[in-house]
């Protein structure tokens, strides 16, 4: 489940749909007793014990009973609310805007519960519906069993009208948002590492396939970094410790005063993407003074081993080539690359341009 959708978010939106609906029959209740309407407003009054008591369903986070509970009684309602006072007044219509709640509900149950669903949107609908045509169909001709205002019945069927459209505006306009939070979240683990938090290299690619559509590549350097001796930290200290060896890299390389660029290229590899000033050659003191200060890094081990030193030597080695014409960004990021592995066969620890 993703943090945008929990438990605490759906208690909460069902906290608040249960308080819209009590005030909405209570509304109804005082409507129903003003004209008369003795069933209704008898109804209506089960409708609010309904509602209050819903409270504690929703607190003990049995939120698909009452969601299926609170379907059953809607449609009920609006069932005997048109055979009491007729179409007239509307009350059919929130027959059509309670769909949007129904497949709100099972689009929540199906985020919070991996997949399977508490709640059937398409069951619940169709039951809406089949209620709707025949409502449609049993009241054709035939007159209510209470005859109310026309007055009275076209202000509620404006007021049931707005109702409508707010609960299904409300519905699609929240379901947006989430799915632009999920699409949002989505895309940031697909180019985003996990780990140390940099761009991937899906990522990078993009990046340097707009530098080279726009013809700007001929201003840029790129540079391959290589943790050296990797194997052996992980080796030597534990994975984890190899963990935060690359955290501790992507800090230093992603520090703002370097001006770069830089993502996770793989493994214990990072790319770092730098303009190039006047030279045509990349800034050779630049990628040095990164190297230097990895070099003088401390990276200290907190292993009571009195064998294990403490403090854990860390650098890399840093291969890097500016873009020269008509190259494809792999000849390019290859250059560096094999420039890198001429560094770590020279003694490592050091920068080829």
């Amino acid at each position: 489940m993703d943090y945008f959708f929990n438990q605490k978010i759906a208690k909460n939106m069902s906290l608040l749909l249960n308080t819209i609906f009590l005030c909405m029959h209570i509304f109804f209740f005082i409507f129903f007793t003003y004209y008369h309407v003795v069933i209704m407003a008898g109804f209506n009054i089960f409708s609010i014990i309904f509602y209050f008591c819903s409270y504690a369903f929703i607190k003990k986070n049995m939120l698909a009973k009452y969601i299926n509970l609170m379907a059953f009684e809607v449609i009920v309602h609006m069932i005997f609310a048109v055979v009491c006072v007729g179409m007239g007044c509307g009350f059919q219509m929130c027959l059509i805007c309670i769909v949007c709640i129904f497949f709100y509900a099972e689009y929540f149950s199906l985020k919070m519960n991996n997949g399977k669903s508490n709640v059937s949107g398409s069951l619940l609908s169709a039951l809406s519906v089949t209620s709707y045509v025949g409502l449609l169909f049993g009241m054709y001709g035939r007159e209510p069993l209470y005859v109310i205002d026309d007055k009275v019945q076209l202000f509620m069927y404006v007021a049931m009208a707005v109702i409508t459209f707010a609960v299904m505006i409300v519905s699609l306009k929240l379901m947006t948002l989430f799915f632009l939070k999920s699409e949002a979240r989505l895309s940031r683990q697909a180019e985003y590492d996990a780990l140390t938090g940099l761009p991937n290299r899906h990522y990078i690619m993009r990046h340097l396939n707009r530098i080279l559509e726009k013809d700007e590549a001929d201003g840029y350097w790129l540079a391959m970094v290589d943790i050296d001796n990797f194997k052996k930290i992980n080796d030597t200290y534990g994975h984890n410790f190899g963990d935060k060896a690359l955290k501790a890299l992507a800090g230093i390389l992603s520090d703002d005063k370097h001006d770069v660029t830089v993502c996770r290229w793989g493994g214990e590899e990072f790319l770092i993407i730098g303009r190039l000033m006047e030279a045509t050659r990349p800034p050779f003191d630049k990628i040095d003074a990164i190297r230097g200060q990895v070099e003088e890094y401390e990276l200290m081990c907190e292993s009571e081993d009195a064998d294990i030193p403490k403090r854990v030597p860390l650098t890399v080695t840093i291969g890097a080539a500016a873009y020269s014409n008509e190259t494809t960004i792999e000849d390019w990021v290859s250059i560096a690359d094999k420039r890198l592995y001429v560094g770590k066969y020279n003694g490592k620890n050091r920068v080829v341009c």
